[in-house]
Order: C-alpha cells, then structure tokens, then sequence
C-alpha cells in the first residue's frame, strides 16, 4: 500500500489526509506547529511531524521514509514552503503533487500585490485596521508611523504568535488571538468592537472564511483590502485528487455515496418562535447555529463544559441561556429541535439517541447519519427566507450558493 508525505496545516491537508486514510494509505503529516498538530484529525495510520523543516531537512526525511509521494496542501501564500519542498522531492525523486485551494473571486476592495504594497496603501489612510493575514509578515506592517496605534493583528492562540506580535511592538489590547473558522458574525464583532475601518486579508477561499470576512467588512462599513495570490502553475484541487490518486498511484479511493431523490430530505418551515432549542456544544460550529437560530425567536439553551467568547457574549447579553457543565441525559427534554455541536463524538451520540427516543428533530454536527435534519445555509430579506443545504454531503458547495443567493437576493425582496 502507498505511503504518503503530506504537508499539511490546511482545510485541505486535512481533507487529504482523511481521504488517504479512508484508501488505507499509511500517511505523515508535517506541521510547522503543535497547535497545527493538535487540530488534525486522529486517523489510522497516521504520523504526525511537528516542527518547521529547510530544504534540505525535508529532503532527507524523504529519502529515509521511502514514501510513494508528497503531497503539498500548505497555504497557497506558503510560496517560499512550497519552493522548498518542490526541490526536496526533486532531489529525493519523490514523485510531488501540489493541492491547490480553488480561487473565491473577488468582491468589491482595494487590490494589492503582496504585504508589502498593503502596507504602503495602509500608510496613506486613517482609521482602525484589523488584520487578518496571520503573524509571519507582521514585520512589514511596522513601516506604518502609527501602526502600534491603529493595527490589530488577529493570529492563532499559540504562545509564539502571541510573543511575535508582542515583540514587533504590537499593543496588547489591539491583538485578537483566536481559533477560525470565523463566522460572518464573528468577524462583524470583532470589526465593531476594535472600532475598525479597514479589514485586511488574503483571497485564502472558501476554505479560509475568505467570504465570511468580506460580508463582515461590507455589514460593518469597513474598507476592504485584499492580498492576490501568488501564481501557481499545477496541481489538482480537492475535487480533482481522488482522479489523480487512482491513475498515478493505483489506488481504489472509496466513492461518495450519491443521494438518491428519495433518500433527500424534504424542506419543511416550522414556527421556532418562542419555543425552547437545545444545543448541546459551544465552540464555533454551535456559535454559527446559535447565531442563526436568534433570527427565528427561539429560546435557545446551550450545554458546554467551556464555551467560545462568542458564546458567553451571547450568554451575558441575556441572548441565550449558558449552561457551563457536561450534557447529561434529559437536557433536550421538552425542545422543539435539538443541535449536538461538540468535538466529542461520543457526545454527540448520545443526544442523537435521547432526541431520537424522545422524538425530537436533531441535526449532528459530525454524523450526516445522525441527523434527523440538515442544519441549512439560511438567506432572508423580508418576508423571504431561502434554506440550502446539499443533503449533508457537500458543506462548501451549500455554502457557496447560499452566499450567491445572499448577494442578489435583496435586490429583488422589497424589505
């Protein structure tokens, strides 16, 4: 069976490594932090290699591990990785294999180049500005006279983005350090709680809540600017990976059972308005269906050992009802739906089976099999309100029409 190199640390690195592990490949993969260790997914298998590697590092760890292939799902602004890790496959003779992010499009925004010409564009305005592009090229943002005043990096909360930030002079109270996905409300928050007037990304995607931000800025009347992409030429999407794995490699890759037009499920409006909903998690994930939820007058009560800041805001603003302990049988007791949204499968299990006993309809994060509902995309304007959802089997493809249905929708309702 083929064994794989996998520069991961992306929505794709972990898209592909759980598509190997489901051909039965034996797999490594390499993270340049802890942090990108401990997010990916437990799978049989697989190795996880920590620490960032040079050219030559990689090289040997490919001439030592006989791997099949290497797999390179970094960032697509990781040129400089991507470099690397070319040649190190070049000089192992492992066959190399880029992954690459499908582009989002643009919105309406200022467009720069690279870091850099963002910096000097930022120099000549005024105002908050909340960045969004991660903490390596931090350094350059420094060129701005008044930048410990008005910039507000947001990195991941790992002790040596904290440190970096905190090094190039960024003020405390200006660094947000915080997990994604971000949802569109998250972002929006976060814009009107920095005072911002100008968000600050790269075109990372789909994958990289690339059209969460845009609405965000455009909801919050903030000026957007966007980082192009770096040309890249080859490689494969997603979408196209499974092809390439049978063809180069051999592999038998599992299909995606199709949905038959009986086996969909039928999109029924009900009254929410004053009722009780259980969710039963409190990170992002549950943040997002809370937040749809409020839309719809419903009583929510939310169960979680811990709970995301989005979630206590929710909760101290008297939005919703926070329950800070572990989910115990009887918690759905009476709701009209229920929502399990933790990172315990086990968890989730359960309240599938409580609200299945009770007869509750329940949509499970992490089980398509266990939903007795597809928690949709939800668009309203007006009277109108449009439910997406591609049956549980493709998030990214009901998420892009929600978004697509979003932006010519109120042209059309009268609010």
């Amino acid at each position: 069976m083929p064994r794989f190199l996998v520069f991961a640390g992306t929505t794709e690195g972990r898209e592909a490594l759980e598509l190997l592990s489901r051909c039965g490949c034996e797999t490594v993969a390499c993270v340049a932090t802890e942090y990108g260790g401990e997010v990916l997914p437990e799978l049989p298998g697989l190795a996880v290699h920590t620490g960032r590697m040079g050219r030559g590092e990689m090289e040997k760890m490919m001439a030592c591990g006989r791997f099949d292939g290497v797999l390179d799902a970094t960032h697509p602004y990781a040129v400089e990785a991507t470099e690397n890790i070319r040649a190190a496959c070049d000089g192992a003779a492992v066959p190399y294999l880029r992954i690459l992010r499908t582009d989002a499009g643009l919105p309406r925004c200022v467009q720069v180049t690279n870091t850099a010409e963002a910096a000097r564009y930022l120099a000549s305005t005024v105002g908050k500005v909340l960045l969004t592009t991660g903490c390596k090229d931090l350094n350059l943002y420094t060129s701005i006279p008044d930048y410990r005043e008005r910039l507000c990096p947001r990195v991941l909360p790992a002790a040596e983005s904290l440190e970096r930030c905190l090094q190039l002079g960024y003020r405390p109270q200006n660094i947000v350090c915080m997990q994604g996905p971000f949802s569109e409300e998250m972002n929006l928050a976060i814009l009107r709680s920095l005072g911002a007037t100008c968000l600050v990304t790269k075109n990372s995607g789909e994958a990289g809540g690339f059209w969460e931000k845009c609405e965000a800025a455009r909801k919050a009347g903030a000026e957007l600017v966007v980082i192009g992409r770096p040309g890249e030429s080859g490689g494969v999407t997603m979408d196209e990976l499974p092809r390439l794995l049978r063809e180069r490699w051999g592999l038998e890759v599992p299909a995606k059972k199709k949905e038959s037009p009986s086996e969909a499920y039928f999109p029924m409006f009900v009254r929410l308005a004053g009722r009780d909903v259980a969710v039963v998690g409190a990170g992002e994930i549950a943040a997002r269906r809370i937040n749809t939820l409020l839309e719809f007058g419903c009583r929510i009560h939310v169960i979680a050992p811990e709970a995301s800041l989005s979630v206590q805001n929710l909760s101290e603003s008297g939005k919703i009802d926070l329950t800070v302990r572990e989910y115990h049988a009887g918690d759905c007791a009476g709701c009209a739906l229920a929502v399990a949204a933790t990172d315990c499968r086990e968890v989730n299990h359960r309240v599938y089976e409580e609200c299945t006993a009770a007869g509750i309809p329940v949509s499970v994060a992490d089980c398509r099999a266990e939903c007795s509902f597809y928690f949709p995309g939800v668009v309203r304007s007006g009277p109108a309100v449009i439910g997406v959802t591609a049956s549980g089997t493709d998030h990214h493809l009901a998420s892009a029409i929600t978004r697509k249905i979003k932006a010519f929708l109120s042209s059309i309702v009268e609010k």
